[in-house]
């Protein structure tokens, strides 16, 4: 198999952005600092396909809105008894935006998590009924 070596524009990276994206797995771990936390990978979708973006949600503490937001972008009420495998395959839209790291380099970050475009909830109307005779 051949490749292409990068150029220095092809940073692999996605466009600072709103994405429809899939909740293609969720895992609760622990953080370093012994903090109980989701940790996602999202299947983010684009003109050009599919990437994958990780992210880590905090189940408490200051930054507990993100999962808020992620549970309201999945749908889940207020006081919902949750695991983390009810938020795989979940269709959610997501904001990315570029985190700049000088240790790790650039990567795509997700700032916030946003209810399903319309376009993904609508389900099809069945078709009209046929007017040939079933012949049994």
């Amino acid at each position: 198999m051949s490749f292409k070596a990068p150029g220095p524009n092809d940073t692999g990276l996605l466009p600072d952005g709103t994405y429809d994206a899939t909740i293609h797995a969720c895992e609760q771990r622990t953080s370093k600092n012994g903090n109980d936390m989701l940790s996602l990978t999202l299947a983010v979708y684009t003109d050009a396909g599919q990437r994958y973006v990780y992210d880590h949600v905090m189940l408490a503490g200051p930054a507990a809105w993100r999962l808020r937001a992620l549970c309201d972008a999945c749908g889940f009420q207020e006081g919902e008894d949750l695991e983390a495998e009810n938020f795989s395959d979940a269709n959610v839209r997501v904001r990315l935006e570029t985190e700049h790291d000088e240790k790790y380099g650039d990567k795509n970050r997700v700032k916030s998590y946003l209810a399903p475009s319309k376009a993904k909830r609508q389900v099809a109307p069945p078709p009209p009924p046929s007017d040939v005779d079933v012949p049994f």
